[in-house]
C-alpha cells in the first residue's frame, strides 16, 4: 500500500528570518532590544514550539486584528522574574509605529537562528496587527507523510485562488537547517578531512620507522 501526505497544519508568517525591534515594558523603565515573529494563529502548533502558559494567538485575534503577542520564557524571566507576564502589555518602538500589545501566553524557548549560544527574548505578535510593513508571507504547513510530495499540490492550490501570486523558495524545515548550519557542517567536514589527512601522515610516519628498523636488524644479522 502507498503511504499518503496530508496537509496537518496550516498557518502564515512572514518571511524568515524574522527582524529586530527595541521592545519597552509599559509597567517599567527597561527596554530590550529582540526578535519578532509576526504570525498567524496556530503557527506555534505547526512549528511544534510548546505553549507553556496562557493561550497562544487565535482566529479570533487574527480576524479582529487583535494588538496581542506571546513571549518566550527568556523574555518572561528578564523582565518579570518568577511572576506571571499574562495580561501585562509592552510597545514595541519601532520607528514608524509604535505599538502596545497585550500578553496572553508564554512558550518554551526555542533556537531559530543559532544551534549554540545564548537564546534572547522573543515575542510573537498578531499577523493581522504588524510592525512597521510586512516583507512577503509565508506559508508554513506540517504535512503527515513526505512533505515534498505535497510542493506541487500547494502550487495548484494557490494559483486556484489568484494565478498572479508567485510561489518562490518552497524548502523543508531540514532543508531550512542544512542552509542555517552550512557554516557548521562545512568546518566539520574539513575538520574530518584534515583528520584523516594527520592520521594518513602518521601512518606513513610509523611505517617508515618500522622499515628503517627491521632494514637494521636485517643488516646486523
Amino acid at each position: 500500500m502507498t503511504p499518503f501526505t496530508k496537509v496537518a497544519e496550516l498557518t502564515v508568517a512572514p518571511g524568515l528570518p524574522n527582524c529586530g525591534v527595541l521592545v519597552r515594558l509599559n509597567d517599567s523603565a527597561r527596554n530590550c532590544s529582540m526578535n519578532l515573529s509576526a504570525i498567524g494563529p496556530g503557527y506555534l502548533r505547526t512549528v511544534g514550539v510548546s505553549l507553556v502558559r496562557g493561550r497562544a494567538i487565535d482566529e479570533t485575534d487574527m480576524a479582529t486584528g487583535q494588538p496581542v503577542c506571546v513571549v518566550n520564557q527568556t523574555f518572561a524571566k528578564y523582565f518579570f522574574g518568577d511572576a506571571s507576564p499574562l495580561g501585562h502589555h509592552l510597545t514595541d518602538l519601532y520607528p514608524t509605529t509604535v505599538t502596545t500589545f497585550e500578553i496572553v501566553g508564554v512558550v518554551a524557548d526555542v533556537r531559530e537562528h543559532q544551534l549554540r549560544g545564548k537564546i534572547h527574548p522573543r515575542f510573537y505578535g498578531n499577523y493581522a496587527h504588524p510592525i512597521g510593513t510586512l516583507s512577503e508571507p509565508a506559508l508554513v504547513l506540517s504535512a503527515v507523510g513526505d512533505p515534498v510530495k505535497l510542493i506541487e499540490t500547494v502550487r495548484r492550490a494557490i494559483a486556484g485562488v489568484d494565478s498572479s501570486v508567485p510561489v518562490l523558495n518552497v524548502r523543508t524545515l531540514n532543508q531550512q537547517l542544512d542552509r542555517g548550519t552550512i557554516v557548521q557542517r562545512l568546518t566539520a567536514d574539513l575538520s574530518a578531512c584534515f583528520g584523516g589527512l594527520a592520521l594518513l601522515i602518521a601512518a606513513i610516519g610509523v611505517y617508515g620507522v618500522m622499515s628503517y628498523s627491521a632494514a637494521r636488524r636485517t643488516c646486523w644479522t
